[in-house]
């Protein structure tokens, strides 16, 4: 392992104030401190009234907002995490939230790391000698299974984004905030920050992004270059030539259906 990453537990706060409501814990850093601080990450989510989903106990949580019942799961390639390159394990986890919710979101943490992985390739991804998933097949597994939202991590970078059977997939959401030790030249400095929205049976309807950067050592300010949005228009063209006629992503970051 060449990073060990821990963060502290004060920062749960922060997470609240910024307004997330669920957080994934499905990476390839949940086990850096062993079994004892993975558990004490969901401790203290749970008492903090953060939800959490992705350990392969707990690989999702019903997030009820406005009347409208949303499901979250999370799953990587990694020990310890809710397994994403197991079918029936994702198949099961994901119809069994959408029997009790409207809207199911999936997130995944899987993928090369770093520019060299920008692409999105449709096979299974190697990276330090670890395999670290097919995303393609996963995100259409987990979409036949009942996801209406994929969002994917891992990269380090930003990602293109896919509609499959009317439901939206973003392969890499890059880095968002990060604590101390990233890299975060080229492109791992720049990311989207992605509002999609939909009908209230999960079908997709728009998206907008904001593009973000990360001065050092890793913090989120608005890019008014619009980088991020700059990527998705590129690596969506070329990796999913197919949605050429579907999607259209504009300067401003709009994502819509054509």
């Amino acid at each position: 392992r060449y990073f060990i990453f821990r963060t502290p537990e004060s920062y749960v706060q922060y997470i609240l104030e910024a307004g997330f409501d669920a957080i994934s814990l499905a990476n390839n850093h949940v086990r850096d401190m062993g079994y004892q601080a993975y558990r004490r990450s969901m401790e203290v989510c749970d008492a903090a009234g953060l939800h959490h989903a992705g350990i392969y106990d707990t690989p999702s949580t019903v997030i009820i907002r406005n009347g409208v019942r949303f499901g979250f799961a999370a799953f990587s390639p990694h020990w310890a995490t809710s397994r994403m390159q197991n079918d029936e394990n994702v198949e099961k986890v994901i119809s069994d939230l959408k029997k009790s919710c409207d809207v199911v979101v999936v997130m995944f943490h899987g993928g090369g790391e770093g520019k060299e992985y920008a692409h999105t390739p449709r096979e299974n991804e190697n990276y330090n000698g670890e395999i670290r998933g097919d995303v393609y097949h996963f995100s259409h597994t987990a979409i036949d299974a009942g996801a209406d939202i994929v969002f994917g991590s891992g990269p380090h970078v930003t990602r293109a984004v896919e509609l499959y059977k009317d439901r939206f997939i973003a392969y890499s959401l890059g880095n968002f905030c990060t604590y101390r030790s990233f890299n975060l030249e080229d492109l791992r400095g720049i990311a989207p920050i992605m509002n999609v929205f939909t009908d209230i049976e999960g079908k997709f309807l728009y998206a907008k992004v904001t593009a973000i950067r990360q001065p050092y050592p890793g913090y989120p300010i608005l890019d008014p270059d619009n980088k991020a949005i700059k990527e998705l228009q590129k690596l969506t063209t070329q990796d999913f030539p197919e949605m050429n006629n579907i999607l259209f992503i504009d300067d401003l970051g709009y994502i819509s259906k054509q």
